[in-house]
């Protein structure tokens, strides 16, 4: 049987790295819908070519097309909402809040999918998900005008419900479908949503300007890849193992991005951090006991 548990950790590391990779994106100005388009545009073609070069069949698409589709939207919607949640609040209230999607996932699944969790599961999914929160979470953030508060957190709360919608997405997906085929409708939905808000969100930029930058096709064909690799091991992660272990999991992915900054860009990892990853990691080992 496949190994549920290291596909999961393998997904955490590669969703780190690439969140990594669209941040160096950021630091250099791009568009970051036109780098999403080129990163989703990559992986549909990969995802694609595997597909087809494995013959496999066209089984019950018209419901699968409607799933992939249903995806990217979310994802768009999850994109867009935690966006705009940003220009009311700072990351320091914003990413908290869209991170206890794991919590709701985890209750979700209890719920519906009837998994069951034992004590020593129960307690780390509490520390990862404590981890993952409180990264960010800091007494400051809270000094808000009323107004901009409700309205922000309002909108991080939908980024939530969407990015909590995804994870039971991708466990659908997993048990019924090619999973090369799912990514691979999904991606190219998906990256012509970006396309088209790159359009309509640039400035006075040329179209040549803000689709042909060199480093931006580079940049993103290399998040398509990594991408690509994280997605499809996590797909297979929820092939046999559960969405409530899986998900806390992936979530750590924060965690990956926060080190890189350390290695590569000279960022402070500070003792509190470290508290912290100590406290996921412990976390994840109770999730494999």
């Amino acid at each position: 049987m496949c190994d549920w548990f290291m596909l999961s950790v393998f997904a955490c590391v590669l969703f780190g790295v690439q969140a990594f990779m669209y941040k160096l994106g950021m630091k250099k100005h791009m568009n970051e819908f036109v780098l999403v388009g080129y990163f989703t545009l990559s992986a549909a073609v990969i995802s694609l070519l595997v597909f087809l070069s494995r013959h496999a069949q066209f089984s019950i698409f018209t419901a699968m097309f409607l799933f992939a589709v249903l995806y990217g939207l979310f994802f768009s919607f999850k994109t867009l909402a935690q966006m705009k949640a940003l220009k009311f609040l700072p990351t320091n209230i914003v990413f908290p809040i869209t991170a206890s999607n794991v919590v709701l996932v985890v209750i979700a699944s209890f719920l519906f999918l009837k998994e069951s969790l034992s004590t020593s599961q129960i307690i780390g999914i509490t520390f990862v998900s404590f981890a993952v929160i409180f990264l960010y979470l800091e007494k400051k953030s809270f000094e808000l005008q009323k107004k901009h508060f409700i309205k922000g957190f309002s909108i991080a709360l939908l980024a939530m419900f969407f990015s909590a919608t995804l994870s039971f997405t991708n466990k659908i997906a997993a048990m019924n479908w090619d999973k090369f085929l799912f990514m691979s409708v999904a991606y190219f939905f998906g990256a012509s949503i970006s396309f088209a808000l790159g359009m309509l969100t640039r400035d006075s930029n040329s179209l040549s300007d803000l689709f042909l930058r060199k480093d931006i096709v580079a940049l993103g064909f290399g998040i398509g890849l990594i991408n690509f690799f994280g997605w499809c091991s996590l797909l297979s992660a929820l092939s046999y193992g559960p969405l409530s272990l899986i998900a806390p999991i992936i979530s750590l992915y924060v965690f990956v991005t926060a080190i890189l900054g350390v290695i590569f860009h000279n960022e402070k990892l500070t003792v509190r951090r470290l508290l912290l990853i100590a406290i996921s990691i412990s976390g994840v080992i109770l999730l494999k006991i």
